[in-house]
């Protein structure tokens, strides 16, 4: 899904419909966000600990052991799928 595009694909949803114009906006804007928030990496909850997100995991080691650490790749697996690569 192009980021400039969901929010006009996702206004014309049909749930949507007939409801006022500023309720759409943040009803939109709030789907979005949970979409983004389940594609990026760093947002996700850290599989081990859920409580903790990749990102404060990162920022934890980083603390931990003094280094600047940067994931420079992952891969997404779909549980009873195929693996499907995304890098960031």
């Amino acid at each position: 899904m192009c980021a400039l595009r969901a929010p006009q694909i996702e206004a014309a949803s049909e749930d949507l419909q007939g409801k006022p114009e500023q309720i759409v906006e943040k009803i939109v804007a709030g789907r979005i966000e949970k979409a983004m928030k389940a594609k990026l990496l760093m947002p996700q909850p850290y599989i081990r600990d859920p409580n903790m997100t990749v990102d404060e995991l990162v920022k934890s080691y980083v603390a931990k052991l003094g280094e600047n650490i940067k994931v420079a790749r992952f891969a997404r697996f779909t549980v009873g799928g195929a693996a499907v690569a995304g890098e960031e």
